[in-house]
């Protein structure tokens, strides 16, 4: 039995009303749906397709940024302004249009940049002495063999962009021979590879043990046999260098005191076997710029070395033997100072006037079989030992 309601309603026609809305609300919604769930239509575009690139004219792109970046901002504006015009002066050709280069985007980079890659050029190329990746060239010798590359020894000598055979076509190394000793084949392609030569630096501890300058002489003649003008012209720095190292210390430390016997034995000794195989050498013209090295050293230390005890020893020696080309080649060097008016200009000749002395004095050569032989009457051989020679016997010399 239902109960009457609290305000004498009836309730069974409220809760027809509310089943009555409800049921319309549930028809009325599936009425809608069928019209929602009509099937979609296809994409007008394909949306995994790439987007086709648009070509845009030059004078769309911002300017490029300067290399410094302290202008002001009044010619900034100019420069933009001037590139604008004179990039949409230049017609397109096709689709791409014709961008005009400026002085500011060749090249960009820095001073600081530059030497970086120098410097890196130069570790790998060092690198490459040690290990020889990708040699095409193998150099024989007496008693070793060395493996290098055709870009970087040619450039640096004369002699092999003359005498080094074409690469084979299958890809092998060429071979070549040279006629010079070991250790001056060594030293010159370990140079042309690093850019040093130890042995002939000079020893700052031991200023008179002079065992450099033969070795510089003897480096001299390997280069200039392989024609290999920046070695020759550090060597000639090196003598030069001595040369002011030792004038300096005579005028100071050794202006009062003479030097003990050892000191004095070393230097003129090593100094004997510099000279004697300088004077030794039958190419006269390609010896003088080393000739003249030396002169300077006799220059600056043959007053202080006339008080020596052992002096006289000196002059009954090498000297004794070629005293007038010594003097003659001391008056020449003074004279080249003279010409100068004293000024810091070595009167020794640099690299370039090295490399043109070299290039019109080389030496007559053929290839025989991949084997290079010199015809020349003036060839200068090195022996294994590294002591200079000719074709006749030196009574002294120096080793490497």
């Amino acid at each position: 039995m239902d109960r009457p309601s609290i305000d004498g309603r009836r309730r069974k026609k409220t809760e027809q009303k509310g089943k009555t809305a409800s049921s319309s609300a549930t028809s009325s919604r599936t009425s809608q749906a069928p019209a929602k769930l009509r099937p979609a239509s296809p994409p007008s575009t394909n949306p995994w397709a790439c987007p086709q690139r648009t070509s845009v004219a030059s004078q769309d792109f911002p300017p490029l940024p300067s290399a410094t970046s302290s202008e002001p901002k009044a010619q900034r504006a100019d420069t933009t302004s001037s590139r604008a015009s004179s990039t949409s002066s230049c017609p397109p050709t096709g689709d791409v249009s014709q961008v005009v280069p400026t002085a500011c985007s060749i090249s960009t980079c820095s001073d600081s940049s530059r030497h970086i890659l120098e410097a890196a050029a130069s570790r790998a190329t060092e690198s490459l002495w040690k290990r020889p990746f990708g040699a095409d060239v193998v150099v024989h010798t007496d008693t070793m063999t060395f493996e290098v590359h055709r870009n970087i020894v040619e450039p640096e000598s004369g002699w092999f962009r003359d005498n080094l055979p074409p690469p084979n076509p299958d890809g092998s190394p060429v071979k070549v021979y040279l006629a010079c000793a070991t250790e001056a084949a060594a030293f010159c392609l370990r140079f042309i590879y690093t850019g040093r030569v130890e042995i002939c630096d000079i020893d700052s501890a031991h200023p008179w043990n002079s065992i450099h300058l033969p070795r510089c002489v003897l480096g001299y003649c390997a280069a200039a046999f392989l024609r290999v003008s920046k070695m020759a012209a550090h060597l000639l720095r090196i003598v030069e260098k001595t040369s002011a190292e030792l004038a300096t210390l005579v005028t100071t430390d050794y202006l009062h005191r003479n030097l003990n016997d050892s000191e004095l034995m070393d230097f003129s000794w090593h100094f004997q076997n510099a000279l004697d195989i300088l004077y030794n050498e039958r190419c006269h013209h390609l010896m003088m710029p080393m000739r003249l090295a030396m002169a300077g050293l006799l220059d600056a230390t043959l007053f202080w070395l006339v008080r020596q005890p052992g002096f006289i020893h000196l002059l009954q020696t090498t000297w004794q033997r070629f005293p007038q080309t010594i003097l003659l080649d001391q008056a020449e060097y003074r004279r080249l100072v003279k010409q100068r008016n004293g000024t810091t200009k070595s009167p020794v000749p640099n690299e370039a006037a090295l490399e043109k002395l070299f290039g019109n004095g080389k030496s007559r050569e053929v290839i025989v079989d991949a084997e290079v032989v010199d015809s020349s009457p003036s060839r200068t051989a090195l022996s294994s030992r590294g002591r200079a020679q000719t074709w006749c016997r030196r009574p002294r010399g120096s080793s490497l």
